[in-house]
Protein backbone atom coordinates (compact mmCIF):
# COMPACT_ATOMS: atom_id res chain seq x y z
CA UNK A 1 0.00 0.00 0.00
CA UNK A 2 3.01 2.36 1.06
CA UNK A 3 4.66 1.63 -2.67
CA UNK A 4 1.23 2.69 -4.02
CA UNK A 5 0.59 5.82 -2.42
CA UNK A 6 4.58 6.62 -2.78
CA UNK A 7 4.09 5.44 -6.90
CA UNK A 8 1.14 7.74 -6.88
CA UNK A 9 2.52 11.01 -5.47
CA UNK A 10 5.85 10.64 -7.81
CA UNK A 11 3.62 10.13 -10.69
CA UNK A 12 1.68 13.59 -9.01
CA UNK A 13 4.85 15.73 -8.92
CA UNK A 14 6.30 14.37 -12.41
CA UNK A 15 3.04 15.22 -14.00
CA UNK A 16 3.44 18.96 -12.11
CA UNK A 17 7.00 19.65 -12.83
CA UNK A 18 5.79 18.89 -16.37
CA UNK A 19 2.91 21.26 -16.33
CA UNK A 20 5.49 23.90 -14.69
CA UNK A 21 7.68 23.63 -17.66
CA UNK A 22 5.18 23.63 -20.13
CA UNK A 23 3.57 26.61 -18.96
CA UNK A 24 6.95 28.33 -18.27
CA UNK A 25 8.03 27.43 -21.96
CA UNK A 26 5.03 29.62 -23.23
CA UNK A 27 5.84 32.78 -20.91
CA UNK A 28 2.29 32.45 -18.86
CA UNK A 29 2.02 33.22 -15.27
CA UNK A 30 -0.26 30.33 -13.43
CA UNK A 31 -2.90 33.29 -12.99
CA UNK A 32 -2.50 33.61 -17.47
CA UNK A 33 -2.79 29.61 -17.95
CA UNK A 34 -5.38 29.46 -15.22
CA UNK A 35 -7.71 32.52 -17.26
CA UNK A 36 -7.28 30.59 -20.05
CA UNK A 37 -8.31 26.92 -18.54
CA UNK A 38 -11.32 29.16 -17.10
CA UNK A 39 -10.43 27.62 -13.75
CA UNK A 40 -9.11 28.91 -10.54
CA UNK A 41 -5.20 29.47 -9.87
CA UNK A 42 -5.25 27.49 -6.59
CA UNK A 43 -6.79 24.78 -8.26
CA UNK A 44 -3.66 25.21 -11.33
CA UNK A 45 -1.26 25.31 -8.32
CA UNK A 46 -2.46 22.46 -6.66
CA UNK A 47 -1.42 20.66 -10.52
CA UNK A 48 1.73 22.12 -10.52
CA UNK A 49 2.28 20.98 -6.79
CA UNK A 50 1.90 17.64 -7.02
CA UNK A 51 -0.98 18.03 -4.57
CA UNK A 52 -3.64 16.36 -6.88
CA UNK A 53 -3.60 14.87 -10.33
CA UNK A 54 -6.15 16.46 -12.93
CA UNK A 55 -9.16 14.13 -14.17
CA UNK A 56 -8.51 13.27 -17.48
CA UNK A 57 -11.03 15.72 -19.04
CA UNK A 58 -8.73 18.32 -17.46
CA UNK A 59 -5.78 16.68 -19.01
CA UNK A 60 -7.21 16.98 -22.32
CA UNK A 61 -8.13 20.88 -22.05
CA UNK A 62 -4.40 21.46 -21.15
CA UNK A 63 -2.95 19.84 -23.85
CA UNK A 64 -5.08 21.91 -26.08
CA UNK A 65 -4.26 25.09 -24.36
CA UNK A 66 -0.84 24.91 -24.07
CA UNK A 67 -0.60 22.77 -27.61
CA UNK A 68 1.54 19.94 -26.36
CA UNK A 69 0.88 15.85 -26.82
CA UNK A 70 0.18 14.18 -23.08
CA UNK A 71 3.26 12.54 -23.05
CA UNK A 72 5.17 16.32 -22.43
CA UNK A 73 3.05 16.20 -19.16
CA UNK A 74 4.72 13.22 -18.31
CA UNK A 75 1.30 10.82 -18.96
CA UNK A 76 2.96 8.32 -20.88
CA UNK A 77 5.85 7.61 -23.82
CA UNK A 78 5.29 9.25 -27.16
CA UNK A 79 4.42 6.96 -30.03
CA UNK A 80 7.00 4.95 -31.93
CA UNK A 81 5.65 6.56 -34.95
CA UNK A 82 4.55 10.02 -35.43
CA UNK A 83 1.39 11.46 -35.36
CA UNK A 84 0.09 14.76 -36.85
CA UNK A 85 -1.66 17.60 -34.28
CA UNK A 86 -4.75 16.48 -35.93
CA UNK A 87 -5.02 13.06 -34.76
CA UNK A 88 -3.45 14.26 -31.61
CA UNK A 89 -6.62 16.17 -30.94
CA UNK A 90 -9.02 14.02 -32.24
CA UNK A 91 -7.61 11.14 -30.01
CA UNK A 92 -8.10 13.60 -27.44
CA UNK A 93 -10.92 14.77 -27.57
CA UNK A 94 -11.89 10.89 -28.01
CA UNK A 95 -10.72 10.19 -24.63
CA UNK A 96 -12.23 12.89 -22.98
CA UNK A 97 -15.94 11.42 -24.37
CA UNK A 98 -14.74 8.27 -23.06
CA UNK A 99 -14.55 9.31 -19.87
CA UNK A 100 -17.84 11.34 -19.70
CA UNK A 101 -19.55 7.72 -20.86
CA UNK A 102 -17.63 5.76 -18.58
CA UNK A 103 -17.96 7.88 -15.24
CA UNK A 104 -22.17 6.67 -14.62
CA UNK A 105 -21.17 3.20 -15.40
CA UNK A 106 -18.23 3.16 -12.73
CA UNK A 107 -20.03 4.66 -10.26
CA UNK A 108 -22.64 1.65 -10.16
CA UNK A 109 -20.10 -0.79 -10.23
CA UNK A 110 -18.37 0.86 -7.91
CA UNK A 111 -17.85 3.86 -5.86
CA UNK A 112 -14.33 3.81 -4.75
CA UNK A 113 -13.72 3.53 -8.69
CA UNK A 114 -16.17 6.70 -9.13
CA UNK A 115 -13.92 8.46 -6.85
CA UNK A 116 -10.72 7.52 -8.86
CA UNK A 117 -12.32 8.26 -12.29
CA UNK A 118 -12.52 11.80 -11.25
Amino acid sequence: MRQRKARQEARRKKFGKALVKARRRRKWSQSELARRLEMSRDRLSKWERGVHIPSLEDVTLLSEVLRIPFWELGLGDAPAEGISSVELLELARSFSTISRVLKPWLSRLSPELAGNAK
